[in-house]
């Protein structure tokens, strides 16, 4: 774990220039990040200074895909939380402090995958950490501003928090906050939240601690913690937007345009590009 550690330090700090960002979406994290103000609670809206001259933001200098107008303040559609924590970090080292917690995350997560793969008996715990350390990408998002290893982390935590005692109360109440906050950071992971809670369920009736109430508790109190972290997910959306699905979620078909129209347009678009050589494709429509 130390070479590991040492390893990533070296890449993250010293062979990597700071300040670069490796697509939109991590660079519009570092203005989410540069743009909340608390007052007192946080306030994720972007600062658009040509608002004056552009009241009805139709020059924003951001993708389509990437935000969102609400309540008359311009906002980005991606999850905030790596903005959020990262804020005291960037304030403190400036550039350098974008990548210090999804580095901490990703040695984090190594270091669960060789307790994981140690306690589960299929490995020792240092072979399974250079495995994950320097054979998967973890190496690659330990060092660029996004939540990708802080999703892992945190689901292996959860993992590891139900392995050690899928019945307690404790365990399962926080496994679930962890899974629901997970699920907001990344809406994907909602497929391995029903994985794991199926396997919740077949481990349950595996043991024969179906016909005991303390089951049935803990797996309710499972529920319970990720139906306390998306709702107050769903009011944050709501609050900020006017609609509960996520803006990541609703922001790719305009307003204009429904989901039937938005539909009917695609497959009207296919058949003309069917009929037109592909140097007649306009490539610059927002419609095809």
């Amino acid at each position: 774990m130390i070479l590991v550690s040492a390893m990533y330090l070296f890449i993250a700090f010293i062979y990597m220039p700071s300040g670069f960002y490796w697509s939109p979406d991590t660079g519009y994290k570092r203005i989410q990040a540069d743009t909340i103000n608390f007052s007192p609670f946080p306030n994720f809206a972007i600062r658009y200074t040509g608002q004056e001259i552009d009241p009805d933001f139709k020059f924003l200098p951001f993708a389509q895909m990437f935000h969102f107008v609400g309540n008359g303040e311009v906002r980005l559609t991606q999850t905030p939380i790596i903005a959020l924590l990262s804020k005291p970090f960037i304030m403190i080292m400036g550039e350098r402090g974008e990548i210090v917690v999804p580095l901490l995350a990703g040695l984090i997560s190594v270091y669960f995958i060789g307790w994981i793969t140690e306690r589960s008996g299929f490995g020792p715990a240092w072979a399974a950490m250079l495995l994950a350390a320097l054979g998967t990408p973890l190496i690659i998002y330990s060092t660029l501003f996004w939540e990708h290893t802080l999703t892992i982390a945190l689901t292996l935590g959860a993992m590891i928090l139900m392995e050690r005692d899928i019945l307690s109360d404790k365990h399962s109440l926080f496994a679930g906050i962890l899974i629901g906050i997970v699920v907001c950071a990344r809406k994907e992971m909602i497929f391995f939240a029903v994985m794991l809670a199926g396997v919740m369920t077949w481990k349950i009736f595996e043991e024969g601690e179906w016909r005991y109430l303390r089951a049935w508790r803990s797996a309710m109190l499972w529920g319970i913690g990720n139906a306390i972290v998306l709702a107050i997910y769903e009011a944050i959306i709501f609050a900020q937007s006017g609609y509960l699905v996520p803006p990541e979620l609703r922001i790719n078909t305009p307003p204009e345009f429904s989901a039937d129209d938005r539909r009917v347009e695609r497959r009207e678009v296919i058949r003309h590009h069917r009929r037109q050589p592909l140097r007649d494709v306009d490539l610059d429509s927002p419609h095809g």
